[in-house]
């Protein structure tokens, strides 16, 4: 941090103004392993495997700013790997290409951040590291041989212990493990969800720390991003700089909440009528669990049902991806909406709805009703989005080619020393840097394949939405509103808000099972409570468009007729 402010501190930057700023986009940097200094702690209990098949606990290795106001950067590690540190046995190139997921993070007071995490493979070449998975497999291998006191190696191989933590002096040699890799990951805290923004920038920034023609150090776009990157208002696009290209930043006019996922991709993972039963347990405030051995498609599915539920919102608890530490989480008696590791193991339970979506497989609660003309949308939605081919996605990262040790190499910014470190030489590009981030463009230029996921997902949208605006039509005649606002926050617990049982009479009999049990959800509630405040000068954009949809749906049914 004093590096950064004293260095860029004398060229006209007023860095207490850009620290304090509230509209910038990104919030956070960070880099999360494994710390030699705290040792191969392991994420759960030994199961009597091999240590190299082990996680261990992530560490945040590098941070910045020091102490962001934003998010916890425990927590955010956490979700960046939550599955631990893996170690993999290899030959000379990396074992995979990175991948990438993106996150949301859940304050205290309701509020979220989101962001993106690249997890790339990197050689281990620390002596530390290297003698302590050595000393763990060797009294891995005795442990197999002293069959009659399998408690040996629980109670004394825990490299957290004093006497086994990182023993360096450990003169065993590494030559039976061939080469050993471990998982790395670089990611940012950033205000919106613009998932393809960041999957595009990290690949692109770790890509270029590992060049050899760098003009630029590594942090001067670390710095950039975070404090010269700002939102884009409504109806514009941001053009960012990143190390290889020109990034878009757009921010859609439209009453619409920000969408950056693709629900085509969505539908190519589980089926129109899949999601719709999953949907309706939401709607209904069941415990939602989902999983999967990818944790983009954790996060793909559970907001897209955040999504399409607009424009109810879900206030309870919400973890797309639950921590291998945190997995007394799915025990809690509340209602959530969690994603979870197919790899880890979960209990069977009668009341919770668990979709695997590996395997394109939904297992739901007794006595769940169809949501109302439940074909009916099955067959807009199949209508909206192509079925898919063959071809899975594309892997963006499959381009990749990772020969650059970053645990080792002192080039590479990224694997170096931490941001507050390393002095900075104020390069005379970060201007040009500067000029392009600030420059708000109209009419943004968008590829014919994005363009194409932002039309279908509009589609789909809509498609949900008309069918809430027909589910509900008459809802708004059947609100009771107070007298005065005094009257209705003293007695708030106290008042019906909502003529249950007047509405529910005009309703046709296949649908009562499911409107009765809804109309009393905490989610519709909280919906119609929004609706009386709307009338107190606390307009809703979520409910104007709403009741503007429904008002359509009236005209076009007057003008049928």
């Amino acid at each position: 941090s004093r590096g950064i402010n004293a260095e860029y501190g004398g060229h006209g930057f007023d860095f207490t103004e850009l620290m304090e700023s509230r509209q910038r986009l990104v919030h956070g940097y960070m880099q999360c392993g494994l710390d030699a200094s705290t040792g191969l702690v392991p994420c759960g209990e030994y199961d009597n495997d091999d240590p190299i098949d082990v996680s261990y606990r992530t560490k945040v290795l590098d941070i910045y700013p020091p102490c962001p106001a934003n998010f916890d950067p425990a927590a955010t590690k956490e979700i960046c790997m939550p599955s631990g540190v893996k170690f993999l046995r290899g030959d000379r190139a990396p074992p995979t290409p990175p991948t990438f997921h993106s996150f949301v993070i859940t304050r205290e007071d309701g509020s979220q951040k989101y962001g993106g995490c690249l997890t790339y493979w990197t050689e281990v070449t620390c002596s530390q590291i290297q003698s302590s998975m050595q000393m763990l497999r060797s009294m891995y291998r005795e442990q197999q041989r002293c069959e009659k006191n399998p408690s040996f190696f629980s109670d004394y191989a825990r490299p957290s212990a004093p006497d086994t933590t990182l023993d360096t002096t450990s003169t065993t040699s590494n030559s039976d493990m061939g080469i050993l890799y471990m998982t790395k990951c670089i990611t940012v805290v950033i205000e919106l969800p613009y998932v393809d923004f960041i999957r595009d920038y990290l690949s692109q920034l770790l890509r270029y720390s590992t060049s050899s023609d760098r003009t630029l150090p590594v942090e001067s776009y670390v710095y950039n991003l975070l404090y010269e990157v700002m939102t884009p208002a409504p109806g514009q696009v941001l053009k960012v700089t990143a190390p290889f290209s020109i990034l878009d930043v757009a921010m859609p006019a439209s009453p619409l909440p920000l969408f950056d996922y693709s629900l085509e991709e969505l539908y190519s993972y589980i089926s129109p009528s899949t999601f719709v039963d999953i949907l309706t347990c939401l709607l209904l405030e069941h415990q939602v669990m989902i999983l999967s051995k990818d944790n983009q498609r954790l996060m793909l599915v559970a907001e897209s049902l955040k999504c399409l539920i607009y424009p109810f919102e879900w206030d309870h608890v919400y973890v797309p991806i639950v921590p291998a530490t945190s997995l007394d989480l799915i025990e809690a008696p509340v209602t959530y909406l969690m994603g979870l590791s197919a790899d880890l193991s979960l209990e069977e339970q009668a009341d919770i709805c668990v979709l695997d979506i590996d395997n394109n497989n939904l297992t739901l609660p007794e006595d769940i009703p169809n949501l109302p003309n439940r074909d009916e949308l099955i067959h807009s939605l199949n209508a909206v989005i192509a079925r898919p081919n063959s071809s899975q996605p594309s892997d963006p990262f499959s381009r990749l080619k990772l020969t650059t040790n970053f645990s080792s190499s002192s080039d590479s910014p990224i694997a170096g020393k931490t941001l507050g470190q390393r002095r900075l030489n104020r390069p005379p590009k970060l201007k040009i840097i500067r000029q392009c981030n600030a420059e708000f463009r109209e009419s943004p230029s968008i590829e014919d394949k994005a363009q194409q996921r932002a039309a279908t997902n509009l589609s789909v949208r809509n498609t949900f939405l008309d069918h809430l605006c027909k589910m509900l039509q008459s809802y708004d005649k059947f609100v009771i509103y107070p007298p005065d606002r005094g009257t209705w926050e003293a007695n708030r617990d106290n008042l019906d808000n909502f003529e249950r049982d007047v509405f529910l009479c005009d309703q046709a009999e296949q649908n009562l099972t499911f409107l009765s049990r809804f109309l009393e959800t905490h989610m519709f509630s909280s919906f119609v409570d929004s609706k009386i405040l709307c009338t107190f000068n606390e307009p809703s954009e979520a409910i104007a468009h709403f009741d503007s949809r429904i008002e359509e749906l009236r005209k076009n049914a007057v003008d049928d007729i």
